[in-house]
């Protein structure tokens, strides 16, 4: 009965193993999502979800989800309404994905391949750490470490190192150096600073209208009440 038991066990591990060693594997959850297969059954997004090939992955909250190669050879952090789709793992071992929204982060092992596809680009990795963000307009791959190989859909192509990035509209393919990068990102948070600079100005406006206003109407309110009220007295 033990031995039985323990075969059947071992059965179970080795089919789970098999079945992984093609596929990807939620890790973490930080809000919520769903699991799209190719036959389009929708499972909740959970740890511990295996994710076919043909599958889709759609963040549907705001938090993320991970997911994990075979072997965590390669690990995906999908962002706030992000949608990956999990093509296949060919037979050199390369993991094909495609982006179709939203912002997707990738650290891929050294000597492994990954090819990401976007509406607007095609991003090819050999071990390296990168993000793709997509929008309704165009596609931007940012690069921390190693380098990207990236291709838009007219031809082009650009080799994106680290602290550079590159984007693709139907009009334009564009890469930005290091240099570019860091001024365009210090912009950014400036722009943020000054408009969370305004928010609290209109605050303290608002607040000091409101005050003195309330302020001005309780004293003529009260000097009123009063000065009615005394000269009811003398008479």
């Amino acid at each position: 009965m033990k031995a039985t038991l323990f075969s059947a066990l071992l059965g179970v591990c080795l089919l789970a193993s098999a079945s992984y060693a093609g596929e990807l594997m939620i890790t973490e959850v930080t809000d919520h999502g769903m699991v799209f297969s190719a036959d389009n059954t929708a499972l909740k997004a959970e740890k511990g979800v295996v994710v076919s090939p043909g599958s889709t992955v759609m963040v549907v909250g705001k938090g993320t989800i991970s997911l994990a190669g075979p072997d965590d050879k390669v690990a995906i952090t999908a962002g706030e309404k992000a949608v990956v789709s999990f093509e296949d793992i060919d037979t050199n071992g390369k993991i094909n994905l495609g982006v179709t929204k939203g912002r997707v982060d990738f650290q891929v092992v050294p000597g492994n391949k990954l090819d990401v596809k976007t509406p607007h680009m095609v991003a090819s990795v050999r071990g390296t750490k990168f993000a793709t963000e997509v929008g309704a307009d165009g596609t931007t791959v940012s690069v921390s470490e190693g380098l990207v190989e990236t291709h838009d859909n007219q031809g082009n192509s650009e080799t994106v190192g680290a602290g550079s990035a590159v984007s693709s509209t139907p009009k334009s393919f564009t890469k930005n150096s290091r240099a570019q990068n860091q001024a365009k990102n210090s912009a950014k948070s400036k722009e943020k600073a000054h408009s969370g600079k305004g928010q609290s100005s209109n605050s303290g406006g608002n607040s000091g209208g409101n005050s003195g206003g309330n302020s001005g109407g309780n004293g003529g309110g009260n000097g009123g009440g009063n000065g009615g009220g005394n000269g009811g007295g003398k008479k």
